[in-house]
């Protein structure tokens, strides 16, 4: 009995732990800044950062896992050159941006419905610094 109330603890706790996935990454560009939408399948925590030396903007996203293929992201026009994804601290998703120039960036999360599901954006807008 103590081994199957253990079982059903463990089962309720899984969903809790689940990963987040990022399912989609898209890149448009404006007259005055670049926006990066994350497609996620659940809500998630993030840290945004803005590095030089190489210029990249950097998110962090808890507990999450990429589901996008990375090569086949469309750059052309952005001032994106790459990007470039690992994991750290065991189950949180960094997400690099490499960039052409400094940048200055700001970020919000979005929810709407979508074909009658909800659906999670991270909107990231990177603006150019134009001081070095």
């Amino acid at each position: 009995m103590k081994n199957l109330l253990m079982c059903a603890l463990v089962l309720l706790a899984l969903p809790a732990v689940a990963k987040t996935k990022v399912t989609d990454i898209q890149l448009m560009q404006t007259a005055t800044y670049t926006r990066l939408v994350l497609n996620l399948d659940s809500p998630a925590d993030h840290k945004l950062l803005t590095l030089n030396n190489p210029d990249r903007v950097v998110i962090d996203v808890t507990n999450a896992e990429l589901d996008v293929d990375l090569s086949k992201i469309d750059k052309n026009g952005s001032p994106v050159r790459s990007i470039r994804s690992g994991i750290r601290d065991t189950n949180n998703l960094r997400i690099v941006f490499d960039l052409t120039s400094l940048a200055r960036a700001h970020s919000f999360f979005l929810k709407k419905i979508e074909k009658g599901k909800m659906g999670y954006h991270l909107i990231v807008l990177v603006y150019p610094s134009h001081s070095r």
